[in-house]
């Protein structure tokens, strides 16, 4: 299990805005929330755990098929990489189509991931996922933090 964290373009919010402690996603937000679901959709054998849109991020927990390869941990960094890839791909196709731009940028490039070793660190990332809307005025992803 990886707990993956993608960013908006120039950390730019604009997938939606917190009110109280829920996200209300915008069009662009939906198609984002669209496509995570779908991912296991179209990738065969991943499981999707946990999962929050933020106005200028997104946090979730992806498992990866299992395989007896002894080269796991590089299959599986190449799969988690095109996983996200495809991810990033699809909305961003889907948002461009919706605003009639074809160069609109959504992403910046790459990503985070953190490989889920045990139960009490999937524990935690499960929490850390949970709480993050209730953590927005915090968040060192937040623009209006002075952290940021």
């Amino acid at each position: 299990m990886y707990f993956v964290t993608i960013v908006a373009a120039n950390r730019q919010c604009v997938f939606g805005d917190i009110v109280g402690d829920v996200l209300q996603a915008n069009q662009l937000g939906q198609i984002i929330e669209e496509e995570w679901l779908g991912t296991a959709v179209v990738r065969p054998g991943v499981t999707l755990e946990a999962f929050v849109l933020m106005p200028n991020h997104v946090h979730g927990i992806v498992g990866l098929p299992a395989t007896s390869s002894k080269i796991k941990n590089e299959l599986h960094a190449r799969s988690l990489a095109s996983l996200v890839r495809g991810f990033k791909a699809a909305v961003t196709r889907r948002h461009r189509l919706a605003i009639a731009n074809p160069d609109a940028i959504v992403w910046q490039r790459n990503y985070y991931e953190h490989i889920i070793r045990d139960e009490n660190d999937w524990t935690a990332t499960h929490a850390y996922i949970a709480d993050n809307p209730r953590r927005w005025a915090e968040d060192d992803e937040n623009p209006l933090n002075s952290k940021a």
